[in-house]
């Protein structure tokens, strides 16, 4: 309860030990308000699906023509021989690339080796099996962003951009008294120009997202040129107060609303991310998209309880959690029935035979020590009844309750036989492969093995 607490802001009034066991007082943090409270928007459940601040939408649209694209055909290939191939034609390369591929874990894997190396994903769709995507590697960003056409003539010291965003700031604290004096409160601070990134974020309302993405912008355009929209006058400020405190320079403003603030981003030596020690606004891992990571390689009962207790704990306690199943830890997921809505697929007889033999379901799983012959799973779960502990099949569904990511290993699925159609349609399951994991434990502040 302290950590909980802790974690979540909430201050723990008062803890009493009764003869039936605890009783605490607790006072619930209250969100500061940002806005008024007709404009708050309900805050959205986790999401896992964004490449940093920057998602296919928000991609820019090219103002000029690009190089000729070089064409990956990476179809037949498995995980993670696509993500490799990728990797080394991406180096140096100034062209955009265009990847054909039906690797089940494509997707999640493209999309972490995006946010890894600072890649844009322009593009991706789909066609049956066969997955199509475009990519600006990071070295065709800059050399984009290099050969954009440069700014027009400055405008006058009386109206450059520390005077605009000083007038800006002194609007906010004192409000003006018409709509004129608001509109010459923010003025142009700086003529039309090329940005290397086009960043609209006009739907975000809460502060805390609003800084979350703009970590993400940082990352993956470190040295270039970045343009952020936003609805208002009181985010523009959210805006204002985290560039300088990250290293970044503002070039312009134009406002009241939307108001479009100018960056310059800092290089990725003079960044202050806090990843190197040297305390910035935006956290260690606000451009991953998980703050714990499991890997969860063995079946054995004790195992799998240990890693939905740490799963189900760490949801609780506000964490993004994602547990990624490999190898012998698939058979967790695996259902008492197949599930009627993936398509079958051939397995060879060893790998029926393999599936055969294994546990499946959250039910079946054996202990690793102690099993007894099959009685030591049931001597368990007795025993956990008793002293009135949630058993595995409930922890389960309390991760997916509280939005804990699944993701199944597509090789280890390949090897051992076991298809879609051999898994439970949980709601919070995807597939992917090492490059996904290893982009999710990379920022997570928890990543353990069972």
């Amino acid at each position: 309860m302290k950590s909980w607490c802790k974690s979540s802001g909430a201050e723990l009034l008062s803890l009493d030990r009764t003869a039936e066991g605890f009783a605490a007082h607790i006072k619930l943090k209250k969100k500061a308000d940002s806005a008024p409270m007709s404009a708050k928007v309900p805050a959205a459940p986790p999401s896992f699906h964004k490449t940093l601040g920057l998602d296919l939408h928000e991609a820019e649209t090219p103002s000029s023509p690009l190089p000729a694209e070089v064409t990956l055909d990476c179809r037949g290939l498995q995980c993670p021989e696509p993500v490799l191939q990728i990797s080394k034609a991406a180096r140096g390369n100034t062209s955009p690339l265009r990847i054909l591929a039906d690797d089940p874990a494509f997707e999640l894997d493209l999309k972490s080796w995006c946010r890894t190396t600072g890649a844009t994903l322009v593009s991706l769709d789909r066609q049956g099996a066969t997955m199509t995507a475009v990519v600006l590697s990071k070295a065709a960003l800059a050399a984009r962003a290099a050969s954009a056409p440069a700014p027009h003539s400055s405008s006058p010291p009386a109206t450059g951009p520390i005077a605009a965003i000083t007038r800006a700031s002194e609007s906010e604290v004192a409000p003006t008294s018409s709509a004129a004096t608001s509109q010459a409160a923010i003025v142009v601070a700086a003529p039309a120009r090329a940005f290397a990134f086009d960043l609209d974020l006009r739907g975000v309302e809460d502060p805390s997202d609003l800084e979350r993405r703009l970590g993400g912008l940082a990352t993956v355009g470190a040295g270039l040129t970045a343009k952020v929209t936003v609805s208002s006058v009181a985010l523009a400020q959210v805006v204002l107060r985290w560039a300088p405190a990250a290293g970044h320079s503002i070039e312009g403003m134009t406002g009241p609303g939307p108001v479009v603030v100018e960056l310059r981003l800092a290089s990725e030596e003079s960044a202050p991310f806090s990843r190197a020690g040297r305390g910035a606004i935006v956290s260690a891992n606000a451009d991953n998209e998980a703050d714990c990571a499991l890997l969860v390689l063995h079946n054995d009962l004790e195992s799998l309880l240990a890693a939905m207790l740490i799963a189900n704990g760490a949801a609780a306690l506000g964490q993004r959690v994602v547990v990624f199943f490999t190898f012998w830890g698939l058979n967790l997921l695996r259902g008492e029935h197949p599930n009627e809505a993936a398509p079958r697929e051939k397995v060879s007889f060893i790998q029926r035979m393999f599936k055969w033999m294994m546990p499946k379901g959250p039910r079946r799983q054996q202990l690793g020590q102690l099993n007894f012959g099959g009685a030591g799973p049931l001597l368990m779960r007795g025993l956990m009844r008793d002293k009135n502990l949630s058993e595995l099949p409930r922890l389960v569904e309390q991760a997916q309750e509280q939005g804990v990511k699944f993701v199944a290993c597509t090789m280890s699925m390949s090897v051992m036989g076991i298809t879609k159609r051999d898994l439970a349609p949980y709601k919070n399951l995807d597939f992917g492969g090492v490059a996904y994991f290893v982009a999710a434990a990379r920022g997570a502040q928890v990543s353990l093995v069972f």
